[in-house]
């Protein structure tokens, strides 16, 4: 991507963050948990085991600790080294949208969609927090993009960083992303295996480190069945219509929800004349 859409892509990315550094402190009670953890993970030196108060803590994989950890040790203890993390993933996110659509659209719908993604609602209050969010939106759109930019090894990496962010989430986003490209042929699986390989290759050797600290069973226990399969079973108890998630995902992408909103009604009106043009 060219320098000045680039810059100032990153200039609206931080221009929020930078009123959002003293606005508050780690919500309760995820966001304390995440910090500690990454605070007792930077002082022992341990970057394989996560603890809590001493105490192992299997509720998420390690790559948001360990990027905390990271900030925590530039930026100083406290929320606004968080807010730096997670502005700055989150701006690395809309270079990443911006550089996809350059390749088939042009400068002008790149430079649009990021400043899209930016501008949405979501985006917006994850940059400003210390949760996993923006770290595995990262990770899964950069794998998508990467794999679609015909670079599979980079996009197995990025999906196996998105393991170590939230587990088999990025998977279940991914890997159905990159199935579609084999929808028509010519079907190459050879960069689907590579990509998957890769990811493999960079996820698993924390796995394998923590299991032979002996919490393999309980990290699967903890995380992958408290957190994953509970979760997705019992959708946190959520009493509501199966149509729940619509409004909350247009809140989500406001303002430009309602611009997909038009866009997908226009392609719903051309598609009868490209049906006609076809015949």
């Amino acid at each position: 991507m060219r320098r000045a859409p680039a810059a100032l892509l990153l200039v609206l990315a931080i221009l929020p963050a930078l009123l959002a550094l003293s606005s508050r402190s780690f919500f309760s009670p995820d966001e304390t948990s995440y910090a500690q953890v990454a605070r007792e993970m930077a002082e022992s030196g341990d970057l394989v085991v996560p603890t809590l108060d001493g105490r192992p803590w299997l509720e998420k994989p390690p790559l948001v600790y360990w990027l905390l950890a990271g900030a925590f040790a530039a930026f100083g203890w406290g929320f606004p080294a968080a807010v730096v993390l997670n502005t700055l993933l989150t701006a690395a996110t809309a270079l990443v949208i911006s550089a996809h659509v350059r390749r088939t659209d042009g400068e002008r719908a790149a430079l649009l969609a990021g400043l899209a993604y930016l501008t949405m609602l979501l985006p917006l209050a994850t940059a400003r927090s210390a949760l996993t969010d923006p770290a595995l939106t990262l990770c899964t759109t950069a794998s998508i993009a990467l794999f679609l930019a015909g670079r599979p090894a980079l996009a197995g990496a990025a999906l196996g960083l998105g393991v170590l962010a939230k587990g088999p989430v990025a998977p279940l986003v991914v890997v159905p992303a990159m199935l579609a490209t084999l929808a028509r042929p010519p079907r190459r699986w050879r960069p689907l295996a590579v990509a998957l390989g890769v990811a493999v290759a960079v996820a698993a050797p924390w796995h394998l480190a923590l299991a032979a600290r002996g919490l393999g069973a309980q990290f699967l226990q903890v995380f992958l069945g408290g957190q994953v399969v509970s979760r997705a079973v019992d959708a946190w108890r959520i009493a509501a219509p199966f149509w729940y998630y619509l409004p909350v995902l247009a809140l989500a992408a406001f303002p430009w929800a309602t611009h997909l909103a038009g866009a997908i009604a226009a392609q719903v009106r051309a598609a009868p004349r490209d049906a006609g043009r076809l015949a």
